[in-house]
């Protein structure tokens, strides 16, 4: 049984893990997560598996361990946002426990926890544990293969050396190569600087090289019958997979990029570290001292582990052509086992003690602006209005002061108060905030429309922004016609924008105008205003089924953010049913 300090662990446990539960029925966002849904739905629709397909075409930017795993959940439990998130979330629990496990061969039981709780508690997890992606199951993949090998490196038995291939196998299969190689790099260079090189040359690698390959087997036949047995379609799916979607982000190979800087992961570390961001700096800084002061030294009870694997594999993504926020949260387990070990120590040393009383305060600012900037959203940006959630703002609230008298210790001091200010924060912001945010994502509010109406059938679209939510609500592939209109364009060749501009609107009025004679049947179409205000002038006649605003829900603005502005930043779109045409008919329809 649980000792009473381990219970008391656990219990903090509940709280980010309520967060992830929360945020579990809300809607998919645009892009990445809501197409990763659309895709996993398409394959279970159309009974693929190794065949990865998007609106019937080839899909191969991300390999299939998060379509597999989301068809499961469908079937088991049905198409819905929670089953879509269901096992990355259990998954990310794995990663959790396996970042204490390994925290444990090393340092203390504390040490052990906190990492555990900073790395469940940190913006980037939350996120990650409700907008999921390919990092979520990644990430815990990758602490788990850290976790196995240092076991093994430890005490050699067969069931870590298991474990590494298992851990290896899967992270390869959430997102590629990366898998293997922060792993690698982590175990790397710990081996390197305390000097164990015959570590490199043990036999029994060879066996976890295996395992790994056994589990990437599926994936690599279905690339090759995809791809590499069709050389008609100009690319190699296994060298895609194996080089250029990783390595050719840095070679330049992968024509992805987007130019930004090369401290774009420094930037977005402070906020998606929240709120620890301050003290894993001040941690990074201190441990990077006793890297250097142990070099080169064959030591048994230390490790390099975190330092190694967290700064080389952000080294090797900041070098990357194309930069997203999370593709650096990979390895955020390990810096928050660097903080944790840090504060601890600082914590017991009476020498740091005006250090911590520093750090205390730093932190006591940071949920001060955390929970100011909840209840600005609350009571301004999405103002909640129902009393019972007033109450439980309330009661998060109580929660957060009544934190202060269960820190104890000189850590706990710095520490628990703003592991419950995030959650506090995080949890109404995934049960309110985002939820009316989402309001604004017309494609899944359309989608889900069409679905409870079963119009999929008859229903088109014609819009100019990437859309995957609407398919998946729709469970239906809603053709666009607007790739109809950008084809003829295509073959215009026109080069002066202005031009284009002018012939975009005679394009779409000729294919329309075709378009609409042929229908024999009312149907629908999914339109911005430009396109309504087109209908209008042809004169086709219409009837408003749904009228809404959208706007891009990860792309936040100030002025979208503001009420009295968000007016101007949303753009209007229409679910229009169009009346049945005759061929032939001419006249103005009202």
């Amino acid at each position: 049984m649980f000792s009473k300090t381990q219970r008391r662990y656990v219990w903090w446990l509940l709280l980010p893990l309520l967060v992830y539960v929360v945020g579990m029925p809300m809607d998919l966002m645009d892009v990445d997560a809501a197409q990763y849904a659309a895709i996993s739905w398409e394959m279970l629709a159309h009974d693929l598996f190794l065949q990865i397909t998007y609106k019937g075409s080839d899909y191969l930017d991300k390999p299939p361990l998060l379509f597999w795993t989301s068809i499961v959940a469908f079937k088991l439990f049905g198409i819905s946002n929670w089953s879509y998130r269901l096992i990355p979330v259990l998954v990310s629990l794995i990663g959790v426990y396996s970042l204490y496990r390994f925290a444990r061969l090393y340092y203390t039981k504390q040490v052990a926890y906190w990492a555990a709780l900073l790395w469940a508690s940190c913006q980037a997890s939350i996120l990650m544990n409700h907008d999921i992606r390919t990092d979520t199951m990644l990430t815990a993949w990758v602490t788990f293969a850290i976790w196995q090998t240092a076991a093994y490196l430890r005490h050699p038995e067969w069931r870590s050396l298991t474990g590494i291939g298992i851990g290896v196998g899967l992270a390869m299969l959430a997102k590629g190569p990366i898998g293997l190689v922060a792993p690698a790099l982590s175990l790397g260079f710990d081996l390197i600087w305390r000097k164990e090189w015959k570590q490199f040359f043990r036999p029994a690698w060879l066996y976890v090289m295996v395992i790994v390959a056994i589990i990437l087997l599926p994936m690599s036949i279905g690339l090759y019958e995809q791809f590499d047995a069709h050389p008609e379609k100009g690319v190699s799916g296994l060298r895609f997979y194996y080089w250029t979607q990783s390595f050719g982000r840095i070679t330049g190979e992968n024509p992805w990029r987007n130019d930004a800087g090369l401290f774009f992961f420094v930037h977005s570390f402070f906020w998606s570290f929240l709120p620890w961001s301050l003290l894993a700096v001040v941690a990074y800084v201190l441990e990077s001292r006793r890297v250097w002061r142990y070099r080169f030294r064959k030591l048994k009870r230390q490790e390099f582990i975190a330092w190694g694997g967290f700064t080389l594999v952000f080294i090797a993504f900041s070098l990357s052509k194309f930069k997203l926020p999370h593709y650096t949260f990979v390895v955020f387990p390990l810096i928050a086992l660097i903080t944790a070990k840090w504060v601890v120590i600082l914590g017991r040393a009476l020498k740091w003690q005006k250090v911590v009383i520093r750090l205390r305060y730093t932190q006591r600012f940071i949920e001060l602006l955390l929970l100011l900037l909840l209840l600005t959203m609350l009571l301004w940006i999405f103002p909640l209005h129902s009393w019972w959630g007033w109450a439980c703002v309330a009661a998060g609230i109580a929660l957060y002061v009544l934190s202060y008298r269960y820190a104890t210790l000189p850590h706990e001091k710095v520490l628990i108060p703003s592991f419950v200010a995030i959650c506090v924060v995080n949890i109404f912001l995934n049960a309110h905030v985002y939820p009316a945010l989402l309001r604004y994502q017309a494609p899944s509010i359309v989608g889900r429309y069409l679905r409870q109406n079963k119009l999929q059938n008859n229903t088109y679209a014609l819009l100019s922004f990437y859309h995957p939510s609407l398919e998946f609500y729709a469970q239906y592939i809603v053709p666009d016609l607007k790739d109809s209109i950008e084809v003829r364009l295509e073959k215009m060749d026109i080069q002066d924008a202005a031009q284009k501009k002018v012939m975009e609107k005679e394009a779409g009025k000729s294919f329309l105008q075709s378009f609409t004679k042929t229908r024999t049947a009312d149907f629908y179409l999914y339109v911005d205003a430009s396109y309504k205000e087109l209908l209008d002038e042809m004169g086709i006649s219409y009837e408003i089924v749904m009228e809404l605003e959208r706007f891009p829900v990860t792309e936040l603005t100030l002025p979208f953010l503001n009420p009295a502005t968000r007016k101007q930043q949303v753009s209007k779109q229409y679910l229009l049913k169009i009346k049945r045409v005759n061929a032939g008919d001419e006249t103005k329809r009202q």
